[in-house]
């Protein structure tokens, strides 16, 4: 096939497009002056007489399909031993190109009105017995209006292609190949529709697919089929915090390693998402960024795990001057002991006093073994007329071996929820330790806190009274932490300082893990 090409009354304009079983041009029919799109088989599928009955069967199928969101086929014909196909020709992209023009999410309206557009064709084409079996953005077109479009009907992946290269024809698309699909792909039903819809929709809110290969394990198609049949996807707000919690509980849903586990059709998948969409959210607060800082002093911290600032008692008031007194008449002898008794008991009181305030100040100071109190999981005992916040955490998991502006290190994800602290600025900061408990000495100086330990921070503002963060992100890059090479074993806590009143809200326990360094 080629520009200019007249092919009975239509002649083929320019390419745009090209699959497993065969090349997609734009076209104009000479008489009708109607713009189409024709599909030409590519020659091995032609000359096997088995794949062309199977393509001109799916072809007939796909002519029955009368929906608004789905490129039907309009015509069929054969020239000189190939056969075509003629479709509607859409003037946009792909979904495929607007993903890759995105260079990361869709914005949450515009990647739900798209997933409604598709799953709405997926459920039209399943009441009429069809399963699609090959969803994949690629495989799904927009209009000018952002409007979507299904289109290549069960046929690139009936015969277990998608497109062809230099050796030859390749299997399927591993991204969004159901646990079915990949196990036993002539007993699947139209759930495998539902797994790979939601592929495609975790990719479009995430800006990534569900899986992708591991530093380890290499980017390799098998990886990726072995992890669609054992690894459980990471929630969408890990990667995009703006999603709403309703949209991507529906969404991990849909991509259960088991049919029964999933939605019951792309129908029901729709009506799921519109519902999640439509529920009143709360603002989000604004996700931190993944900028490393210098680590200020923000409270003096001690080498295991930095308490709360001890609280200041009130100073002790200064005793009150003696006045001269004028001379008196000389007392009896009852008065002179009634006098002493007195005096001792305003001593005693005193004194009484005194080892009070002293047993409190040393109550607040650091122990003589040089040992630090451990930090409560909730905010210390605040000081007179000092509001101090409280804080939790509920969960902290490590992302090992991420790329951040051009730098490989760990994502540390915090889940906690801290109140008392409306619109007040706090403190995220992870402290790392060798597991031993032994603080790492060679590092870079801007990684350094006073007294000496590593660790990185991130600033933040609660916009209530209570407010939750589910995930929270602190990026330390491993060339900081300039270990030795070789196998080390690590630990690190989270602490979150409310710098108003230079408390210690919160204290996670310790997180274990390993690093090696080359």
């Amino acid at each position: 096939m080629h520009a200019g090409q007249r092919i009975r009354d239509y002649v083929l304009g320019q390419k745009i497009g090209q699959g497993g079983m065969g090349e997609v041009w734009s076209a104009v029919h000479e008489v009708l002056q109607r713009p189409v799109a024709i599909k030409g088989m590519v020659s091995q599928v032609a000359a096997d007489p088995k794949l062309r009955e199977r393509f001109l069967q799916e072809a007939r199928a796909q002519a029955r399909l009368q929906h608004p969101r789905i490129l039907g086929v309009t015509d069929a014909f054969q020239v000189d031993g190939v056969d075509y196909l003629v479709m509607p020709l859409v003037h946009g992209r792909s979904l495929a190109e607007r993903l890759t023009e995105a260079r990361g999410p869709l914005p949450p309206a515009e990647a739900l009105r798209i997933a409604s557009d598709v799953l709405d064709a997926l459920e039209a084409a399943h009441q009429r017995g069809i399963i699609h079996r090959d969803v994949k953005p690629s495989n799904i077109l927009l209009d000018a209006e952002g409007r979507a479009y299904l289109t290549d009907f069960g046929i690139a992946l009936l015969v277990g292609q998608d497109r062809l290269t230099q050796t030859g024809i390749t299997l399927g698309t591993p991204y969004y190949m159901s646990p079915e699909q990949i196990r036993a792909p002539l007993t699947i039903d139209h759930r495998s529709d539902v797994y790979s819809a939601s592929c495609v929709i975790y990719e479009m809110l995430a800006g990534r697919p569900p899986f992708l290969g591991t530093e380890a394990k290499g980017n390799t198609d098998f990886v990726i089929l072995e992890s669609h049949l054992q690894r459980t996807p990471e929630p969408i707000r890990t990667w995009n915090p703006a999603v709403p919690a309703a949209v991507d509980a529906a969404v991990l849903r849909g991509l259960a390693k088991e049919p029964h586990q999933r939605h019951a059709g792309c129908g029901e998948l729709r009506q799921a998402l519109e519902a999640a969409a439509a529920a009143p959210q709360p603002p989000p607060p604004p996700p931190p960024s993944l900028t490393t800082r210098p680590v200020p002093p923000p409270l003096p911290m001690a080498a295991a795990s930095p308490p709360a600032m001890p609280r200041i008692p009130p100073p002790i008031p200064a005793p009150m001057p003696i006045q001269a007194q004028a001379a008196a008449p000389r007392r009896t002898r009852g008065g002179f002991l009634l006098g002493i008794a007195c005096g001792v008991v305003l001593a005693l009181i005193g004194l009484a006093s005194l080892g009070n305030w002293l047993s409190k100040q040393k109550a607040g100071d650091t122990p003589a073994d040089g040992t630090a109190p451990v930090a409560s999981t909730t905010a210390s005992e605040p000081a007179a007329e000092e509001n101090v916040a409280g804080a939790k955490f509920d969960k902290v998991w490590l992302e090992h071996n991420v790329q951040h502006e051009g730098r490989t290190g760990m994502i540390i994800h915090a889940h906690f929820v801290i109140e008392g602290a409306r619109k007040e600025p706090c403190q995220l900061t992870a402290y790392f330790h060798y597991a031993t408990g032994e603080i790492l000495k060679d590092f870079d100086q801007d990684y350094r806190t006073d007294d000496g330990q590593v660790a990185v921070w991130e600033n933040f503002t609660p916009e209530y009274d209570s407010t939750e963060f589910e995930d929270f992100k602190l990026f330390m890059p491993y060339d900081e932490l300039h270990m030795e090479a070789g196998h080390h074993e690590l630990k690190l806590d989270l602490q979150i300082h409310h710098q108003p009143s230079r408390t210690v809200a919160a204290e996670s326990p310790y997180v274990n893990f390993t690093l090696d360094q080359s």
